[in-house]
């Protein structure tokens, strides 16, 4: 009979396991690497460091940092939820000893992302400025460029995750007032289209040919930029700096496009898009889009990618492929994806201002009830 051991998270026992985890996978140089650092955990502020005994015989560099991550993922789930990095973070110890005055800092949250569960859409709130995405994680809306992109194939979550940070946008908060909404729909969803029609909101759909439904789009995206400018205007002449939010929603974008061949139509409503993601933060005028994919040249231009400040990507198993638009050059295999009951709303997101790829789930809403 094996007796069952209970493990107990402190700052000495996950420096232990983190040790014997380190000694166990990491070789340096062909052989054990457990002379080489020391490690250091802080469960209060969220951080390990990993403390090096130089000089070393090997490299710290990219490649070590990767390798220590992807130990640490694995083998502290699922108690902590490491968060993945672009390349070392190299933190002073404070040791007065040139030896150990440098570490590799991973930084982690205790426990794992939780997915928020409602009973009904009229159920979803604004906390202050922030709009709750999962238990413990937050789109801050002051705190950020207020743009979000959601990408994700049919079926995977994505208009209905849309639909409840718009009805949280709607209402807002005590401290931040409700937004003044536009929904762009090219492929007429139909909870999209009866939302906006119980909560009286701006719907904007094809009519007629699609030439004709890109020239309306193009006319709510130049009435956004002008109200920008307005706003811009009363900022100079009043110093004021506060304003309602406008939120222009853009369902399926490539849908958009598609179908257009006329070129010099489709740069002007890049082109639009542009502006507006460049210079709408500063006037609390938003763009929000929802796409299967964030091409340039059809969905955004690179630099509008870049303004979003909360990116989330749909799939039950991303893969380098499908981050190639919203998170370039990261490997999703770094992260586990915490997963339930529901097969709806699964992925990676980031928000600014940290812009950490974290495992997603979106809220489930039991009764969307519209």
């Amino acid at each position: 009979m094996f007796e069952r051991r209970t493990f107990i998270l402190n700052n000495n026992t996950a420096n232990e396991r983190c040790k014997s985890l380190l000694d166990a996978g990491l070789s340096l140089d062909g052989g054990s690497a457990s002379y080489a650092y020391t490690v250091r955990f802080n469960l209060d502020y969220g951080f390990v460091d990993v403390i090096f005994n130089r000089p070393t015989s090997f490299i710290i560099d990219k490649t070590l940092n990767e390798t220590i991550m992807k130990i640490m993922i694995s083998g502290f789930y699922p108690y902590l939820t490491f968060f993945t990095n672009n390349g070392p973070e190299f933190v002073a110890t404070g040791n007065d000893d040139f030896s150990t005055a440098m570490a590799l800092r991973f930084r982690f949250k205790v426990g794992q992302f939780q997915r928020l569960h409602f009973e009904q859409l009229s159920e979803a709130r604004m906390v202050g400025s922030k709009i709750p995405l999962m238990i413990g994680y937050d789109f801050d809306l002051k705190a950020s460029s207020g743009m979000v992109a959601l990408s994700g194939m049919s079926g995977t979550g994505k208009s209905t995750l849309a639909l409840y940070m718009l009805a949280c946008a709607l209402r807002g908060s005590a401290e931040f007032p409700g937004a003044d909404i536009t929904i762009i729909d090219p492929k007429l969803d139909v909870n999209l289209f009866k939302f906006a029609k119980k909560y009286d909101v701006e719907y904007i759909s094809p009519s007629g040919n699609d030439n004709e439904y890109l020239n309306d789009v193009k006319g709510v995206l130049a009435q956004a930029i002008q109200l920008v400018e307005q706003r811009q205007k009363v900022m100079i002449t009043t110093g004021r700096t506060a304003f309602p939010p406008k939120i222009i929603f853009i369902d399926e974008a490539m849908a958009l496009t598609n179908s257009i061949t006329d070129n010099k139509k489709i740069k002007e409503y890049l082109a639009l898009v542009t502006r507006l993601t460049l210079t709408g933060r500063s006037a609390s005028v938003f763009l929000w889009v929802g796409s299967q994919t964030f091409e340039v040249g059809s969905v955004m231009s690179s630099s509008s990618r870049d303004q979003m400040s909360l990116k989330v990507l749909l799939s039950n198993n991303p893969n380098v492929n499908d981050c190639r638009y919203l998170f370039k050059d990261f490997d999703p295999s770094t992260v586990v994806l915490n997963r339930d009951n529901f097969n709806k709303g699964l992925g990676l997101a980031s928000t600014q201002p940290d812009n950490r790829i974290v495992p997603f789930l979106a809220p489930y809403i039991k009764d969307i009830e519209l």
